[in-house]
């Protein structure tokens, strides 16, 4: 399904895949009410945003995926600048041994999540992954609507009246918070920036000690793993060098992983992990974005700054993450294109 800002770039959209209509079918588009009831346009033009926060269509796509998981898909969503070439399921399906994992995205960096691409399967409706999708926009929810406690920690967006919201820093800083098993807040690195003073009441001296500290170095793995038959003719380490690939056949490959736990605060938030950057009562858009969660009628995940719900989150299965390694150069990897057969960048593939 594509997710477009209006009915009628829907219909436009529709118009120009109409030669392929009989082939393929029609195309499925859908888009989010602008105006609330009494025709009033939302501020943001997405109901839980009550002030522009990044690019809205982020959050379209997200507020979607993160339902749909909810209820028990397997998710694939990916931005308008990503091209399907190949079935992308077979490399990720039983007989390949990605088949246990269950979220995947493209890299930023060494830790880091481009959201670009990204593949959820077999998810729990109240697991990690599951909490991830929901909280990346959840705090852009809150923060929208009442950014008075962040903007305490952060001068330079108080001043400026800017909250900086990307989607990808945004899911980056829910992963980190499933690594390490606890609520923290990468995020606000965007919005504190450069401010000495602010920095050192988290106890660092700028935003890659807070990222240093937060990314769950220990936690990560490079795992190898073997690959026979059909799948391993795909298996291509060295794109866009495909002449040595097909010289060299793939036995084996090679992926960064993580286990994702549910996250808890345990009702404390010390500032090593971002403090407590949200007001305590909830506004009623906040609410309204909660229930709509709610009112899908699934088990969801435990509230993390709860503490009566700790347990809950400590007995949470955990899940598993593969962060697609295409252009980052690491001393883990044996080859410089670890999963550029699985999906890849137009730098890396040429």
């Amino acid at each position: 399904m594509v997710l477009l800002s209006q009915l009628e770039v829907c219909r436009r959209l529709d118009y120009v895949f109409l030669p392929w209509k009989n082939a393929h079918g029609p195309i499925s588009c859908g888009t989010y009410a602008t105006r609330d009831e009494s025709g009033q346009a939302y501020a943001s033009g997405f109901r839980y945003l009550k002030r522009d926060i990044g690019n809205t269509m982020w959050w379209y796509k997200w507020y979607t995926a993160a339902r749909a998981v909810a209820l028990g898909y397997n998710v694939l969503a990916i931005d308008s600048d990503c091209l399907v070439l190949d079935d992308f399921y077979f490399r990720v399906k039983a007989p390949s041994p990605l088949a246990r994992y269950n979220m995947f995205t493209q890299s930023e960096g060494k830790t880091l999540i481009n959201s670009g691409w990204t593949y959820v399967q077999n998810a729990a409706s109240n697991g990690p992954v599951a909490w991830m999708l929901y909280d990346m926009v959840h705090k852009l929810v809150r923060w929208a609507e009442d950014p008075s406690e962040l903007f305490k920690m952060a001068p330079f967006a108080a001043t400026n009246d800017v909250i900086w919201g990307d989607d990808q820093e945004s899911m980056s800083d829910v992963l980190f918070s499933c690594i390490n098993g606890r609520t923290s807040y990468y995020i606000i690195a965007y919005n504190i920036r450069d401010d000495e003073a602010a920095w050192s009441k988290l106890g660092v001296k700028n935003a890659l000690e807070h990222l240093d500290r937060l990314q769950g170095m220990d936690y990560w793995k490079m795992e190898t793993f073997p690959v026979s038959g059909e799948l391993a003719d795909l298996v291509c380490e060295h794109l866009p060098d495909v002449e040595r690939c097909r010289r060299e056949p793939a036995t084996n490959f090679t992926a960064q992983t993580v286990e994702l736990r549910m996250p808890h605060s345990g009702g404390v938030f010390p500032p090593e992990w971002g403090g407590y950057p949200f007001v305590k009562e909830a506004g009623p858009i906040t609410l309204a974005y909660r229930q709509s969660f709610k009112d899908l009628g699934v088990p969801l995940p435990p509230d993390p700054e709860d503490p009566a719900t700790e347990a809950a989150a400590r007995a949470t299965k955990s899940e598993h993450f593969v962060l697609m390694q295409s252009f980052v150069k690491t001393d883990g990897f044996r080859h410089p294109n670890p999963m550029g057969w699985v999906q890849n960048t137009w730098a890396a593939a040429g």
